[in-house]
């Protein structure tokens, strides 16, 4: 399964399997409001985003990175 996900990736230009993922993190994001929202909520803060429900999180942390 994983290297059909790399090979499909592959042939589909994905920066990714060339060394640039970098890509991805460069591009700009049009809401301020919600802007970096994944590192904002992990530090605590409740960030209202229309797309994301209370009961979308976990209750207790599964794993921090």
């Amino acid at each position: 399964m994983r290297d059909l996900m790399i090979l499909d990736f592959k042939c589909h230009g994905d920066p990714r399997m060339f060394g640039k993922g970098e890509t991805f993190d460069a591009y700009p994001y049009f809401n301020k409001r919600t802007a970096h929202f994944f590192e904002r909520h992990m530090s605590g803060e409740q960030v209202k985003a229309g797309r994301v429900n209370l009961s979308d999180f976990e209750e207790t942390v599964l794993e921090r990175y």
